[in-house]
């Protein structure tokens, strides 16, 4: 029974109350929305593409293309020459020798939307040393011209620009409002103007933004005015986000002071509408060719649409309007009118030939000012000519399109009025399309020369448009031919970035880089003939009639004609097995786009046997365009739209200490549809170990090389150092340092401890372990001839298990007055054929290889001298700078010496020759400075390292003194704020940071070529820097100096839960007491496919890894470790046995020999593992009681005529619908089927397939009780729908699954369940009932026991008996019920458009009831709904279409809730893009710390019952609700109003207005919320700004730093639950 009152008795605690929360994005927006190519870090003159820009959302990502040739590399001004001669030249050639991928060069989060990108190129004239600018357009109408700056590598502000409507001017302010078009941002490409076209509120305007002159004389600031430029810097980097709504006025002396780049002058406004009476503008775009900016605007004279095309058609015009930028006057030169109304896109055609493209959905035009011509696409486009045959194919196409638009409609008199011929079929020099037939709507476009241009389709296919030109204009016959080119993905946007390489943009899958090459010249035919003349055979007609006829009927062709006329049935199959082989084939070069690969997407039931008869009037023509070879670079990885997700476990693997828990999500459309496997850090799969205990007191581990193989002189024992197959040598030995003594192992077939048969030492405690004289290779392929071990009394040199060389303290100093009995050595390194020696007084010695008497040799004393004195140096470490980088990315000249290049150095070349090592010292006080070996001459130092500043520049330097500014500002804000609070006068004094205890400076070849500073501070924080060179005449850095200064930015390291305190030390030096072991260590070649290279981080508490992907740096923590077995020592182990694998080393004294997962995607926080699916997923959901994973798919099928009963009138209907729509797609429809997949590698266990056109709506896994026997069954859920359109009842049908297994015997019949045994369980399903539903079953839930399903606009729920669904209540809903969650007996429902539902289950034995308890009242769009549980507080979530996430609190005693009947909004929050999923997940309890009193039953109860909500969005983002209490609240909230208005924001762009919920334009305004959730993005930053910013942060919320910290860690760990 349906009971709407609310109820009367007490209310629950769990339904009072509000629960704070935190959103946090995990993962990035990985959907590709927009892309460019520009010169944007570098200049044109460097040499070098230009940069690669892309945004996902609000994620903006900088690229470079890197290029690395076999043969000598050119130098960088011969790159720069030629780089400035393919501005009007060719692009270098790309040949299959070259390999050609992305590198990171920046990404930064933005505070909003990106809703359009283009580049401002630099003017014409303008030095060649000036980089181009971003034109970064929002959707709140806000535009931010920024530039990169070399001198910092962040985003630099040169103007900002809003036009917004103002507060108080009335109706919703346009900063919280989402218009239905983004504005579009487009640049002139001389770069003499930007415009922006603002389309919001249904405007039509025009922003433009004239260009400053570039003309700048290099020689025209003297020297003198560096200092100024200084100042200029300074002052533009401390107010980065400065305006006042116009352009920044920039003296030509703030331009040198961060290097010339395009900017803009104050814009201003042209109403197209009331100016020119342009409206309902679509698209612009400037023109080439022009004295003056001249734009085409694409504009609908009068609106209509689909349903009027009878009374309106041909409404789309475009004008030509020339830009007099000086006077502000605008003129209309040139127009074209009665262009069809599905005209959308414009793309600018280069001289000679000018003029545009017009896109539209049935014709591709050209239109200038000379000229007009286009080209009818496919038979809807109407008119045409050929020959009979093709003129009664389109007639048939045109027929089945207008009946499927027309289907069901008895007031249709004539169905050919759906589809009127337009004007454009009859205009003179309009020609018909021969071979395909396709739909360009959404489709993408790029030119890639003069007379061609490449397009992608909304089905994935690629299309080749090639112009014919006679002057300036096109020929009057032939003049556009298209023609398919290959497969692709499915496309959002296209770039060209060179003229040999382009990128593939996209939403629904992986983004492509690929490049393309001209095919030789060669006679190819269009298709063959079947008479020597060209015409059509009879044959021929007779299966174009043959088949038209049968389609219209609904029935198949025959299997025989099918194999004569594949076409269609091979289309998609192509596109498929191009794509695929592309992406993870054998890397060889796919020639494509030859005129055999013919059969495009087919349209309104145009088959190949239809396009061949089109066809054939071009059989006789002999063409030498062979189009072009396209071959797949590089990939982004793509997991965009995240349609449905799921938290799930893997497949268990020995040694597991927790359950491999993994976020599973269906992802993808169509062909680029998959399943993504996303797991939170790497969890290591065991080999073997050695048990805890076994080896007490362990300190570290080593694994060396040794060229010896068996038989040499080392002895019989030596294992093989060399895989057969000749790749990666293995492991010889493995070094295992205990606390007083030191392990030996033959790392053979099996671990064998040697330690008596070598001559390494084994009585005294390893403090390092390396090899020396590498030589001969690179990427681990190198010999390696000595074994070098370091101990607290010397160092010893093996040659495999032989003793070469022994060195004792003595002889380290030799000269210098060292007392063997009163110092020892305590740390000591390895690398790049030098030891460095750590003595207990603090003073270092270093000894270095000589390769011709093969030993080590101590660096003399006056060179020693150089160094600190041991009581100021904090750490130390040696740097191999051999490593081959360029001097900024995307160059091809890399060299190396990197380091060396950006310091002033005096040592000789051929010391330079020896060796390019550098020691890294850090002093006492956080000051970094570098040492040229073997003089140990100091060539750069930098202060700050300790503090954590965001640049480490050079002393002396701008950057330099701007840090200090920035330190001596904080202070003053610090002393301020406890002034104000009464603190005295200690107020100002700050406590100095916690001394650097480690350091590392490691390259990694291919995947960070520039040097990464890594670092432990005394309080656990670890610190990253990149180092990068900064170039001359750029922040502060002289023009004279002929070298580029080198800088260090600091990298972003943020990991759930924070980061290990370390306990504190009197001395801050790293004691290996203190640190237990080496804290950082290299790794390389872990992996399949090639491995991952890195830093791994372990300590006294969770370890990390810090993987170098792309040159950029990945925080993976370990997981899978239990605490109290943490990783004290890390080493990467490769043998026969355990190929690219690593050696942990526990606390406990054992050791783990793992490898990590296979097949996993290092691109962003999380790795992802996918799996392709060739089709469309729905629906993903794990069944915890069977371990396996339920999904549901869809793919495209030929149309079958069903089987209709006579006196079933509605079906018939129903088919008819769905038959006609199928004709006018190419008789295809959708079919849905049911998969239950194995966890773990995800294959295909049990498949059911529904009938073709039944839609699955929902899938859940529910526990319902049989009533007959009382027990409860896990079993699957699926509600469906028969979708026929507006004019068709639509009904449904619940399918209940049983899922079971049985076991498949072994070969010998025996049953068995032995763990050895070969039987496995296969896995089956069952239809245990299926209830027809009057109307769509759209959601469903399992409710103490029963069937709670949403039937249409009714809620119904059901009981289950073993056979049959009996309803026994249900409830009115208001609309469309898109989700139902439940919590006990509460269920919140989410309505499409009337907001949320709150109920309540009343099962007392005699009656069952459904009662509302509250809803929401105002409108809300809902997509997806979850609750929040926190302890006895119950808070709903819902998200809707806009991307705004509502908290609702239940609170009858509230006099706002209308007694209860009304959901109160207490919280609210802007995500950035359409929430899809939510799924519930509960928190672990919080960690204690050893010794901590255990918790009260309070406690308990508080943080054993609390859930976080985990979602996914249409932008491929994840992200993170997590509850919080009141108190933190308040003071985070606190905390982060100061991160937002005292830390720089890139772009200019407020976060706490970007986190504002938003309208949809057009739509009611819901009342404020009172609260916003916290933003977990913005307090993430607290933990990366120097250490005095972070005490003023943490005074204006009243907190000490530590406080602050403590609060962030708890709250972060939360999210942690992978």
């Amino acid at each position: 029974r349906a009971h709407h009152p609310p109820a009367r008795d007490g209310s629950p605690r769990t339904r009072r109350g509000m629960s704070y929360a935190m959103h946090k994005q995990v993962h990035p927006p990985t959907g590709v929305d927009h892309a460019c190519a520009a010169y944007f870090t570098h200049p044109i003159g460097d040499g070098g593409p230009p940069n690669l820009v892309v945004t996902q959302a609000n994620h903006l990502t900088v690229f470079a293309i890197r290029r690395e040739r076999n043969s000598d590399a050119m130098s960088d001004l011969e790159l720069g020459a030629k780089a400035v001669a393919a501005a009007t030249g060719k692009d270098p050639a790309l040949n299959e020798n070259m390999d050609v991928s992305l590198e990171v060069v920046a990404e930064f989060d933005l505070h909003g939307t990106v809703g359009s990108l283009c580049a401002l190129r630099r003017r014409f004239g303008a030095p060649r040393n000036q980089r181009d600018a971003l034109l970064v357009a929002v959707r709140e109408s806000k535009l931010s011209v920024v530039e990169f700056d070399p001198a910092t590598q962040t985003l630099v502000n040169s103007s900002l620009h809003s036009w917004e409507t103002g507060v108080g001017s009335g109706g919703v302010p346009s900063a919280h409002r989402a218009a239905p078009l983004p504005p579009l941002a487009v640049a002139d490409p001389e770069g003499r103007c930007g415009a922006v076209l603002l389309r919001a509120e249904g405007g039509s305007r025009l922003a433009l933004l004239p260009a400053v002159e570039g003309e700048v004389d290099d020689d025209f600031v003297d020297d003198e005015d560096e200092d100024d430029d200084d100042e200029a810097a300074d002052a533009l980097h401390s107010n980065p986000n400065a305006n006042s709504g116009k352009s920044l006025r920039r003296t030509q002396s703030e331009i040198r002071s961060r290097g010339t780049a395009a900017s803009v002058k104050a814009s201003y406004v042209l109403d197209l509408s009331r100016e020119l009476k342009i409206s309902g503008v679509r698209d612009v775009c400037f023109l080439h060719g022009y004295g003056e900016p001249t734009v085409l605007v694409l504009h609908e004279k009068k609106p209509t649409w689909a349903g009027r095309l009878a009374l309106l058609n041909d409404t789309m015009v475009i004008s030509a309007i020339t830009l007099d930028l000086d006077n502000k006057r605008h003129t209309v030169i040139w127009r074209r009118a009665n262009l069809p109304h599905s005209c959308y896109r414009l793309c600018a055609m280069p001289d000679p030939l000018g003029g545009a493209l017009v896109l539209s959905q049935n014709f591709l035009m050209h239109e200038s000012q000379e000229s007009s011509r286009a080209l009818a696409l496919n038979p809807l486009a109407g008119g045409g000519g050929g020959d009979e045959t093709s003129v009664r194919a389109a007639k048939a196409a045109a027929d089945a399109a207008a009946l499927a638009t027309t289907a069901g409609n008895a007031a249709a008199q004539d169905p050919s009025l759906a589809n009127p011929v337009s004007l454009l079929a009859t205009r003179e020099g309009t020609e018909s399309a021969l071979g395909v037939s396709v739909e360009l709507d959404a489709a993408q476009c790029a030119v890639v020369s003069e007379t061609r241009v490449l397009l992608t389709t909304k089905n994935g296919s690629l299309m080749l448009l090639s112009l014919r030109l006679e002057g300036r204009r096109l020929a009057a016959t032939g003049a556009m031919r298209l023609r398919r080119a290959g497969g692709a993905v499915l496309s959002s946007g296209m770039c060209l970035v060179t003229r040999k390489l382009l990128f593939l943009g996209s939403r629904v899958g992986d983004s492509l880089l690929v490049s393309f090459t001209e095919k030789e010249e060669q006679v190819v035919q269009a298709l063959p003939s079947s008479s020597t003349t060209g015409g059509v055979s009879h044959e021929q007609q007779q299966t174009v009639r043959d088949s038209i006829r049968k389609r219209k009927a609904g029935e198949d062709v025959p299997a025989e004609r099918q194999k004569e006329n594949p076409g269609d049935a091979k289309a998609n199959h192509d596109d498929d097995d191009e794509l695929e082989a592309l992406l993870y084939g054998d890397g060889k070069t796919r020639t494509v786009g030859g005129a055999e690969q013919i059969g495009g997407d087919g349209v309104g039931s145009v088959g190949a046997a239809s396009l061949k008869a089109a066809a054939a009037l071009a059989n006789n023509k002999i063409e030498k365009d062979g189009g072009y070879s396209f071959t797949v670079r590089d990939s982004v990885l793509g997991i965009s739209p995240v349609i449905d997700l799921t938290i799930g476990a893997s497949v268990s693997v020995r040694g597991d200490t927790e359950t491999r828990a993994e976020l599973v999500a269906a992802c993808g459309h169509g062909k680029n549809g998959a399943l993504a496997v996303l797991q939170r850090g790497i969890q290591p799969e065991l080999v073997t170990e050695v048990e805890a205990g076994t080896l007490p007191g362990l300190r570290g581990s080593w694994t060396v090389f040794s060229d010896l193989d068996a038989g040499d002189d080392a002895g019989s024992n030596q294992p093989r150092t060399r895989p057969t197959d000749g790749g990666r040598p293995f492991h010889s030995f493995l070094v295992i340092a205990l606390a007083t003594t030191t392990m030996v192992l033959e790392t053979g077939a099996e671990l064998k401890e040697v330690s008596e048969s070598v001559s390494l030492k084994t009585n005294v405690t390893t403090l390092c372990c390396g090899n020396l004289f590498v030589g001969g290779g690179t990427g681990g392929t190198s010999r390696t001839s000595r074994i070098a071990q370091v101990h607290a009394h010397g160092v010893c040199v093996t040659n495999g298990g032989v003793l070469t060389q022994e060195v004792s303290l003595h002889e380290m100093g030799v000269g210098v007055g060292v007392d063997e009995t009163r110092n020892a050595i305590v740390d000591a390194r390895v690398a790049a054929n030098h030891v460095l020696c750590r003595l207990s007084n603090g003073a270092l010695r270093i000894l270095f290889a000589d390769e011709t008497t093969s030993e080590l040799k101590p660096v003399h004393k006056k060179y020693l001298a150089n160094l600190p004195n041991g009581a100021d140096i904090a750490t130390a470490a040696l740097v191999d700078d051999s490593t081959h980088a360029a001097t900024h990315p995307g160059l091809d000249a890399r060299l190396p010496g990197f380091l060396k290049r950006g310091c002033v150095t005096t040592d000789s070349g051929k010391e330079q020759e020896q060796g390019n090592c550098v020691l890294a010292v850090c002093r006492v006080g956080g000051t970094l400075e570098l040492y040229s070996l073997p003089k140990c001459e100091k060539i750069w130092t930098a202060d700050g390292f300790g503090e954590g500043v965001s640049v480490l520049a050079p002393v002396g330097s701008g950057a330099a003194r701007e840090n200090a500014r920035f330190t001596n500002q904080a202070a003053a804000k610090i002393a301020a704020t406890r002034r104000e609070r009464g603190a005295g006068e200690n107020a100002h004094i700050v406590p100095p940071p916690p001394e650097i205890v480690e350091l590392r400076m490691d390259a990694f070849s291919t995947a960070h070529d520039r040097p990464l500073l890594t670092a432990i501070r005394g309080d656990g924080v670890v610190l990253a820097y990149r180092g990068f060179l900064c170039p001359p005449g750029v922040g502060g850095v002289p023009r004279k100096q002929t070298h580029a200064q080198l800088r260090f930015s600091r990298i972003e390291i943020s990991v759930e839960g924070g980061g290990g305190e370390l306990p504190a030390h009197a001395s801050g030096k790293p004691l290996p007491e203190v640190l237990g072991g080496t804290r950082l260590t290299r790794f390389e070649g872990i992996g399949d496919r090639g491995g991952i290279k890195g830093i791994f981080v372990c300590g006294l508490t969770s370890a990390l890894w810090l993987v170098a992907r792309r040159s950029r740096v990945l925080a993976l923590p370990m997981r899978g470790e239990s605490s109290g077995n943490r990783a004290v020592s890390f080493s990467c182990f490769h043998n026969s046995n355990c190929h690219d694998g690593f050696i942990l080393g526990t606390a406990a004294g054992g050791t783990r020999i793992c490898q990590i997962p296979p097949k996993m995607h290092y691109e962003a926080k999380w790795p992802v593992r996918k799996l392709s699916l060739k089709c469309t997923p729905h629906h993903v959901q794990y069944l915890p009681d069977f371990k396996l994973y339920a999904l549901s798919t869809s793919t495209l099928v030929r149309w079958k005529e069903p089987v209709v009963e006579e006196d079933d009138s509605h079906f018939q209907n129903l088919v008819n619908t769905r038959r006609a729509k199928a004709m006018a797609v190419g008789g295809v429809e959708e079919q849905f089927s049911l998969r239950l997949l194995n966890p773990g590698s995800l294959e295909c266990a049990w498949q059911h397939v529904l009938d073709p056109g039944e839609h699955v709506q929902t899938v859940r896994n529910v526990q319902l009780r049989n009533t007959k026997s009382g027990a409860l069954q896990s079993m699957l859920a699926v509600g469906t729908a028969w979708p026929g359109g507006e004019d068709t009842p639509c009904r449904g049908r619940i399918l209940l699954f049983d899922v079971a297994w049985k076991m498949t015997y072994a070969a010998t019949g025996q049953h068995s369940t032995s763990s050895g045994n070969t039987n496995q369980p296969e896995w089956q399903g069952r239809v245990a009932c299926e209830r027809d539903a009057k109307m769509a079953c759209t959601a469903l839930s399992g409710l103490e026991g029963h069937l709670v399903v949403a039937i249409g606009n009714k809620l119904v729920v059901h009981q289950w008996d073993g056979e049959l669904l009996h309803p026994v209540a249900f409830f009115d809903t208001p609309l469309h019920t898109v989700t139902i969650n439940v919590v006990k007996n509460f269920i919140l429902l989410g309505d499409l458009q009337k907001g949320c539902l709150f109920l309540r289950w009343k099962d007392t034995g005699h009656e069952k009831l459904l009662v509302q308890l509250s809803k929401d009242f105002e409108h809300l769009d809902v997509l997806a709904t979850e609750f929040l549980v926190d302890g006895n507080q119950l808070s709903m979530l819902c998200a809707d279409t806009v991307g705004n996430a509502y908290s609702f609190s239940y609170d009858p005693k509230s006099t706002e809730s209308w007694k209860g009947e009304k959901l109160l909004t207490k919280a609210s929050f802007f995500v950035g893009s359409p929430v899809n999923r939510m799924v519930r997940f509960k928190i672990k309890p919080p960690k204690r710390q050893a010794g901590a009193p255990a918790p009260t039953p309070l406690e308990l109860k508080a943080t054993g019952n609390r859930h976080a909500v985990f979602h996914g969005t249409l932008d491929g983002s994840l992200g993170i609700l997590v509850p919080t209490d009141k108190e933190s609240f308040d003071t985070l909230q606190k905390l982060q109003d100061y991160l937002v208005t005292r830390t720089p924001q890139p772009c200019g762009l407020n976060s706490k207005s970007f986190r504002m919920p938003k309208t949809a334009e057009g739509r009611p305004t819901r009342q404020n919320a009172p609260n916003l959730f916290l933003d977990g993005d913005t307090l993430a930053v607290f933990e990366q700004v120097p250490w005095r910013e972070q005490h003023a942060a943490a005074a204006s919320a009243e907190l000490t730093r530590d406080e602050a910290l403590l609060h962030l860690r708890r709250l972060m760990e939360r999210t942690a639950f992978l």
